[in-house]
């Protein structure tokens, strides 16, 4: 098999392992994944990366090992699809990434936050907007 057919195969299988029950036996061939293998992944990042009872510090670590320009020109269409469920959480656990990230993305993301009508996201970008 070429290179191409064998990368694709191992994506999806490594898909399948982190929505499953193996999830922490997807994480650890994290290291063994080319740029490119971790760029097609995105997404499921961004997913890993919201969730506060899991191993989010590997998928910021994961996005904070990409190209930086690149993540930031890709993230806020992943966000803004996660957030359009309007969980604190979410907005809790992004604004914590975007501080890590960009502090651009962290300071849009807090005027979107404190301007929510829920009162917990508005105090959390209230909050994010008073850092320095």
């Amino acid at each position: 098999m070429n290179n191409g057919v064998d990368s694709v195969a191992k994506i999806e299988a490594l898909r399948a392992t982190l929505r499953s029950k193996e999830r922490n036996l997807a994480l650890r061939t994290v290291p063994s994944l080319s740029v490119e293998e971790r760029k097609t992944m995105f997404s499921e990042w961004i997913h890993l990366a919201r969730c506060a009872h899991s191993p989010f510090h590997i998928a910021w670590n994961v996005l904070e090992s990409l190209p930086r320009d690149w993540v930031v020109a890709n993230i806020e269409k992943e966000v803004d699809a996660i957030l359009r469920n309007e969980e604190e959480t979410d907005y809790w656990m992004f604004l914590q990434l975007y501080a890590r990230l960009d502090r651009g993305l962290m300071h849009k993301l807090a005027q979107r936050a404190a301007s929510h009508i829920d009162a917990e996201i508005k105090e959390l970008g209230v909050e994010y907007l008073a850092k320095p």
